[in-house]
This record gives structure tokens, sequence and C-alpha cells, in this order.
């Protein structure tokens, strides 16, 4: 009895979530199932500062408006455990990837690209609100219990049209978490070479300010053989396992050893190259985690 009905407060929050929000014309509301209050789950992580709104779009069909708003969700880096069971709920990110359809605000169905094209690792933090209103039950199939629905032909076309711009944004989300260029400032440690067409490798980033600084305090032969030692640290990449790991929504256990594995870092890059604790955030990784900058700062600075 306990578990059916902690099922069926997950339930309702997922799906009245946004009624505990104040939209338009609508204020809040609080639902309770014999005296418990339901904790909305906000699959689209609103209160998470990282999340990445997109722009958005209105399809007419007929005399309505059909309201698509796309987002990107944080990297794993960036999300509590809490956030991450929110936003994937049984089927983990990957799965819960898409759209998600409201009727009147009321989440109808969730989690599907509608077969337009197949869920992908790289677009499992894209998440898209789709608006739909009551006048147009009939072209999207809703039944009496408003609980499956299917776009019509003419919203069909359109979503799919939306999607390359949708998923593009993930896919960076996902190759660069935390990334955010400043006057172009940003430097990667690894650099991702396409010499053709569907053909490319990784490199590292002989320009990277701790490679460089190291570099220029060897003489020719030591250069040589740092040059060596970066070459058999590319062809050693774990490419597979990087794939596999990336593939699993685990984040990193423990906030507090981050941060203290980051500051040390930092001070390493600082010691080799000379630079300041601004500058050395903006390189790679560090530029990974601006959500850790000010604690680093902090440390560094006293």
């Amino acid at each position: 009895m306990k578990t059916r009905m902690s099922e069926l407060l997950h339930h309702l929050g997922f799906v009245f979530h946004r009624y505990s929000q104040k939209e338009g014309n609508f204020d809040p509301v609080e639902i309770y199932v014999n005296g418990v209050k339901v904790r909305p789950m906000d699959p689209f992580l609103k209160d998470n500062n990282f999340r990445q709104p997109l722009e958005g779009q209105e399809i007419r069909v007929r005399d309505a408006t059909i309201t698509v708003k796309p987002y990107v969700l944080p990297p794993i880096s960036h999300l509590s455990t809490e956030e991450i069971e929110t936003a994937g709920g049984r089927s983990g990110l990957r799965g819960s990837q898409g759209f998600y359809v409201y009727r009147n605000r009321r989440l109808v169905i969730w989690g599907t690209w509608f077969r337009l094209v197949p869920k992908d690792e790289f677009f499992k933090l894209t998440r898209v609100q789709v608006d739909i209103p009551n006048s147009l039950d009939d072209l999207w199939g809703l039944d009496i219990k408003k609980s499956v629905a299917y776009p019509p032909d003419i919203v069909r076309n359109r979503l799919r049209d939306l999607i390359p711009h949708f998923v593009s944004s993930s896919r960076k989300t996902i190759t660069y978490p935390g990334r955010k260029e400043k006057n172009g400032k940003f430097v990667p440690l690894w650099q991702r070479i396409e010499p053709r067409h569907g053909v490319f490798r990784y490199e590292i980033n002989s320009e990277h300010p701790a490679i460089s600084s190291l570099s220029e305090k060897l003489d020719k032969e030591e250069q040589s053989i740092l040059q060596a030692v970066l070459e058999l640290l590319t062809g050693s990449l774990p490419l597979e396992s990087i794939y596999a790991d990336m593939c699993s929504d685990h984040r990193h256990p423990d906030a507090e050893g981050l941060i203290h594995e980051l500051i040390e870092l930092a001070t390493n890059i600082i010691r080799i190259t000379g630079l300041d604790v601004p500058a050395v955030l903006n390189i790679d990784p560090l530029a990974r985690y601006p959500q850790h900058h000010s604690r680093i700062l902090e440390e560094l600075s006293e």
C-alpha cells in the first residue's frame, strides 16, 4: 500500500508539475492525497540556472496555436542526484529525451520523438515542451482519458524540421560540458580532428598553456620525448570505454572531493604556466565547471 501511494504521488507530481507554478493568469495549485502534499517533479529542471532555453516556435493549425519551447538540460556534472532522478525518471536521461506534450498544462505524453528520429546518447539532454489547446483534441487523437496523443501530419512535419536545431545544442553540451567561450579565450586540452567527412580522431592540443609552458622549458631532445609521450596518450585514448561511461547517468559521487581536485589542478597549472586564476579558469578542464569557479577563486585568493 505504501509503495502504491508513493507511485501515485510521483505520477501526480510529474503529470501536474506545472500546476504548482504561476503561469500567465493561472495561480499555483497545491495537490494533496490523503493529507499528503504532492511534490512537483519538473522534468525540465526550471530551477537549475545551467538549463539552456532555446528559441521557441509557434505552429498555427486551423485557428489555434501550438507552442513549442525547447530546452537543453545541464550536463551530468551540473546535476544533483535528485535532479537526475527527476529529469530521467525510470527511463533514465537517455530514455526521457524528446517531446513533452501538454494539454492545458497537464502532461499527456512525454519522452518521445514520435519516431521522427531515434533516441541518441548525444540528444539525451534535449527536452521540448509542446503546448496544445483542447480545440485540437481531434487532430491529436486524444481520448477521453487524455492519456494518448499523436501529432497530425502538419505538426509532425514542422517538428521534424525543428529537431536538428534542438539536438545540436544538446550535442555541444554533452561534448563540451560547462564550456562558455569568453571572447574566444576557452582553451581545450583535446582537439577533435576531422580530416574528411565521417573520419575523426582526438589529439592533445599542443597549444594548451600547460603543454606549451612545459615544452618551452625543455631542450630539443626533451621536446621530442614530450611529443612522443603526447602521441602515445593520443593513440591510447579509450574511446569505447569513454562512450560506455557517457551512456550512464552517473555523476561525480563527491562534489566536495571534485572541488578539491579542481583546486589542486588549478594550483598546478598556475605553477606551470604562471597565469593568474581568472585566466586558468578559462582553460580545459577547469572551464567545464563554471559552477565551482567562485569557490576556486575564493580558495586560491587567500
